[in-house]
């Protein structure tokens, strides 16, 4: 409440790990939820840095294929221009 004018203020809350001091009037950071977001937020890029390396390790080779095989064609074609 707003003295000076008589009114009602609201204040919104910034954040999910704050809660409402009543004695001060304030958001105060609950370290309690504040650590257990973090906790959240870090298993969370945790198991999408493993998703991600499983689909990066598992991805098809089909470049690498190409590549070798071109590069051994392109290596008998030089050898049988020599060979002539």
């Amino acid at each position: 409440m707003d003295e000076e004018n008589e009114a009602i203020v609201t204040i919104a809350k910034p954040n999910e790990w704050s809660v409402w001091n009543k004695n001060a009037r304030l958001w105060k950071i609950d370290n309690d939820l504040l650590n257990a977001k973090l906790k959240e937020l870090r298993e969370k890029a945790l198991k999408d840095l493993a998703e991600a390396k499983s689909n990066f390790l598992n991805q098809p080779l089909e470049i690498e294929k190409k590549l070798v095989r071109n590069t051994l064609l392109r290596t008998m074609k030089k050898t049988e221009i020599v060979c002539l």
